[in-house]
């Protein structure tokens, strides 16, 4: 799965992770490789190089942005992982999860949003919602976080919404849907939606 960057800014932001390239010109190149310069190296002779294209290597396009709106996803991977050391609250744990549009919604199918789910306090909002999207009671006092296998396959309503175009830090990044609102599939919140997905 591709990983999204986590922010370090809020801590709490959820979305699809901005691709990021190394200007070095090597991350996509074997180790100990590097891209020749101009005048130095030649093309490699492969002769005739001929590939085998999938169904879905063939069929594949191009995607726009997911649109705002209400989807019904499943989690399809994730990992727990570590703040990091200039986080607001490094060391700490939380979920790194890839969610996948079903087909339920008509649209969209199989599009991927990426979601960072905080596990410690006072930043229990976000679990608290998406545990009981997926029917879990949650009540005040200790609660034992599912792992990460206990949660996949496992749906739910999720709200999307666009993140503005912003700069942090120096870096920009470009504006991207976020996961805003869990919902159960059952919820009036999620039924009213199914008749149009895209309803904000």
């Amino acid at each position: 799965m591709t990983e999204p960057t986590f922010d370090d800014e809020t801590g709490t932001t959820t979305a699809i992770a901005p691709v990021e390239f190394s200007d070095t010109g090597t991350s996509l190149l074997p180790e100990g490789e590097t891209w020749a310069t101009d005048g130095e190296g030649d093309d490699e002779d492969f002769g005739e190089i001929r590939v085998n294209f999938s169904k879905e290597e063939a069929e594949s396009t191009s995607f726009d942005d997911l649109p705002a709106g209400k989807y019904i996803v499943a989690i399809t991977d994730g990992k727990v992982k570590k703040c990091g050391p200039g986080a607001k609250n490094p060391g700490k744990p939380y979920y790194n999860l890839e969610y996948t549009v079903q087909p339920e919604n008509k649209t969209h199918v199989g599009r991927k949003l990426f979601d960072n789910v905080m596990l410690f306090s006072p930043a229990l909002y976000s679990l608290s919602n998406l545990m009981k999207a997926l029917g879990v009671d949650i009540n005040q006092g200790d609660f034992v976080v599912p792992k990460i296998p206990d949660l996949l396959g496992q749906k739910f309503m999720a709200r999307v919404r666009i993140q503005p175009a912003r700069e942090v830090d120096g870096k920009t990044y470009d504006a991207r849907p976020e996961v805003k609102g869990y919902f159960p599939l059952n919820s009036a919140k999620a039924l009213s939606s199914n008749a149009d997905p895209l309803a904000p």
